[in-house]
């Protein structure tokens, strides 16, 4: 008798499927003959997605187009609960300049890589075959800015998601974008054929500029590992995109009107420069979407606070946070931040499993053993990165051992791993344990705790039976 999984709800089936990966199912495992053909079709599709919700797509076109293609298969799009948003893209250009019009005078004022290296090329034998690779890339830029600008990106992203009914599952945007890394480039402008060409363009280009630079001269050789990355040509970083693709998104998913379940946004750098408001963005664009949130990862501004605050105000079923604090500008950006943002983490409804607080950050004392206090009952995994612990003074060095003691105090039997990093001096230097830490408040402890030491060169692990480990560096 065949066997199926034809009749099964569909989330029983990914549970199935997922466990049947692990044990490394499909074609060649000894019941795979057994499977109807449609229990077949619905395992392959599902391993298919979980490779999609890794693809990351960005906001120009060719990738909307693949976004659109996989979205028509009904065998792909009814799995689909995971996509990634990535904030690259292709550098600005004027838009009104053709390629081979560049020059001193039209230059501009904000001149970006790309545009270096077309007047570079225009002074060169390279000039002619370069042109037909630089009038594609301007054309992709200008046709990037065109579905940010014009509403086309939001409208083409809302047709695209409302043929995947499971994605309120999965939502996650790359604030820190990385393009162009080990020779690899944006689609839709450069063809396999066209690589070669470009990568020796691009080499002469950076030997050229290295050489007329005095100050900070590199060799060459340096110069052509560095060549293997093509990221300068892009834009990457979250200032420069962010403000950009968050509202586009955000915009299309509030029109689909469904309740999401995990938002990702935390960039992979606490970067000094601004980054947009992603969680102000998210609050003001799905406000009835959120109620069944319980994953939400952000990197927050000080223009974020408030939103977040009312944000953990307004749910109860979040069980896994992450914030991230990039370095502020100023200590009053930080400090005002963290005067919305405690009180808010303290008093919210939401009983948190998982619960990461990393960055550039400061917290007194009596805060830090507040907020502990309102959580340990059920929190599974802590971990405190770059946190500056302060007295009621808001002097630089708090007590960190008092906050270590009344976590073993308060006995959290859930809590399962911590690990904490602290900073003193507000930043610049890290807290050392090695000197610092009292080792006696860890005795007997039921959870796993592991601490950073200064330079990071290794950390120190305290097993639950009171053990001390070495580690390398987290």
């Amino acid at each position: 008798m065949a066997r199926n999984i034809d009749n099964i709800a569909l989330e029983v089936k990914e549970l199935i499927v997922q466990h049947l990966e692990e044990e490394d199912a499909g074609p060649g495992y000894p019941i795979w003959p057994q499977l109807t053909e449609k229990s077949r079709r619905n395992i392959l599709s599902i391993r298919q997605v979980s490779l999609i919700g890794d693809l990351t797509f960005r906001l120009i076109q060719f990738d909307l187009d693949d976004l659109a293609d996989i979205s028509n298969d009904s065998n792909l799009s009814r799995w689909i609960n995971t996509i990634t948003f990535g904030t690259g893209g292709f550098d600005e250009l004027a838009p009104s300049i053709h390629p081979d019009d560049y020059d001193d005078e039209n230059y501009g004022t904000n001149p970006c890589v790309f545009r270096d290296l077309m007047m570079y090329t225009h002074k060169t034998q390279d000039k002619d075959s370069f042109s037909t690779v630089a009038e594609k890339y301007v054309k992709c830029s200008r046709d990037q800015e065109e579905l940010y600008q014009s509403g086309g990106g939001a409208n083409q992203l809302t047709t695209i998601l409302q043929t995947l009914p499971q994605l309120k599952k999965n939502v996650r945007i790359k604030t820190f974008d990385p393009v162009g890394r080990r020779s690899t480039h944006l689609r839709g402008w450069i063809t396999p054929k066209e690589r070669p060409l470009f990568k020796k363009i691009w080499t002469d280009f950076l030997l050229a500029t290295n050489n007329n630079d005095s100050l900070c001269r590199s060799s060459d050789a340096e110069i052509i590992k560095c060549a293997e990355h093509m990221s300068r040509i892009y834009k990457e970083w979250s200032y420069q995109r962010s403000f950009k693709v968050l509202p586009v998104v955000f915009a299309a998913l509030a029109r689909l009107a469904k309740h999401l379940e995990d938002i990702r946004t935390a960039g992979l750098y606490y970067r000094q420069a601004p980054e947009a408001p992603s969680v102000r963005n998210l609050f003001e664009h799905l406000p009835g979407t959120l109620s069944f949130l319980h994953t939400l990862r952000v990197t927050i501004q000080s223009a974020d606070a408030n939103a977040l605050s009312n944000l953990l105000g307004t749910t109860s079923s979040i069980r896994d946070i992450e914030i991230k604090f990039p370095r502020p500008e100023t200590d009053g950006h930080k400090e005002r931040t963290m005067r919305r943002v405690v009180p808010a983490l303290t008093t919210t409804k939401n009983s948190f499993i998982q619960m990461r607080l990393t960055g550039f950050y400061s917290i007194q004392e009596k805060d830090l053993i507040t907020l502990l206090q309102a959580h340990l009952g059920t929190l599974r995994c802590l971990e405190m990165v770059g946190v500056c612990v302060t007295d009621s003074s808001a002097n630089m060095d708090g007590d960190v051992n008092g906050v270590l003691r009344h976590v073993v105090t308060e006995n959290p039997t859930g809590l399962r791993d911590f690990y904490l990093a602290a900073y003193c001096n507000f930043g610049y230097t890290l807290w050392d344990p090695k000197s610092k830490l009292d080792k006696t408040i860890l005795a007997g402890i039921t959870f796993s705790f592991e601490i950073e030491t200064p330079g990071n060169d290794a950390n120190l692990h305290f097993c639950p039976t009171g053990d001390i480990e070495s580690k390398e560096g987290h």
